[in-house]
């Protein structure tokens, strides 16, 4: 084994050793909690959408429908919730909206709280959630951005590695701006790398595998048990981002310590017998 890949290991053991030891599962677990509840306020907005473009909302009803793989209940709820938006489209509108400002910040103040943990420093507050606002934006467009960019190299038939590339580097620059703007720690840009590189690949490939997994998943689970079905495989995705976030931040301690080392600090807890 060469020196490098012994350091690899090395960074790899460190990595899973933080993991544990920082209860990463359960960080991962908040992330996809506060997660899936901005997936109903982009749901409801979406809908609102949808009474815009689209005054009978069949079409597109049964685009959701066929791009999910949805039947039975799930397909039913999804044609019903479209029939009514075309009546409530201004006020889902602003539902949606102010509902998506509040979860999406939620969801940017469980990963600033994750990330934080990983360092093992305080923040959050008032600030946290300003941050998370800009944040919001920011990963917003990068999401679009990484979105479109495979659907034009898909219509244009250009080969497969193009969108691979082009996702890879939208998730990198969104991994990068999750960790210069969220977490309450400074460090270089520089030594956000690794775990952004990480972050970005394990993205990347979550939502390569997301066209075909998750629409599977999402279709299984409604044949058998309805919409809860499809609520439960959507979770069960969003627990999958949660952990690569974790890991990501993990791999940025361990590669930072690795390089600067560690302090012993005094910690005050509560007297028990």
């Amino acid at each position: 084994m060469t020196e490098r890949s012994g350091d690899a290991w090395g960074l790899i053991r460190d990595v899973q050793r933080r993991f544990a030891a920082g209860s990463g599962s359960n960080l991962a677990a908040a992330i996809a909690c506060r997660g899936y509840l901005a997936l109903f306020a982009i749901l409801v907005l979406a809908v609102a959408c949808t009474g815009f473009l689209d005054a009978s909302g069949r079409d597109v009803a049964d685009w959701i429908i066929d791009t999910l793989g949805l039947n039975g209940d799930a397909a039913r709820a999804v044609t019903r919730a479209v029939e009514r938006a075309q009546s409530s489209r201004a006020v889902t509108t602003v539902v949606g909206l102010a509902g998506l400002v509040w979860t999406g910040t939620g969801l940017a103040a469980a990963i600033t709280s994750a990330w934080n943990a990983a360092w093992s420093i305080p923040g959050g507050g008032l600030r946290g959630r300003a941050r998370g606002l800009v944040w919001m934006l920011a990963s917003g467009a990068f999401i679009l951005l990484a979105v479109s960019t495979t659907g034009f190299v898909a219509a244009r038939e250009l080969h497969w590695s193009v969108a691979i590339v082009a996702g890879l580097l939208s998730d990198l620059a969104l991994v990068l701006i999750t960790a210069r703007t969220l977490p309450a720690r400074r460090i270089p840009t520089r030594a956000m790398l690794p775990g952004a590189v990480v972050g970005a690949i394990g993205l990347t490939a979550a939502r390569l595998l997301g066209a075909e997994v998750l629409t599977g998943l999402v279709a299984n689970s409604s044949a058998i048990y309805g919409s809860v079905g499809t609520f439960f495989a959507l979770l069960v995705w969003m627990l999958v981002i949660g952990n690569i976030l974790v890991i990501a931040a993990f791999v940025e301690v361990a590669a930072w310590a690795r390089s600067h080392g560690t302090r012993t600090v005094e910690l005050e807890v509560p007297a028990v017998d």
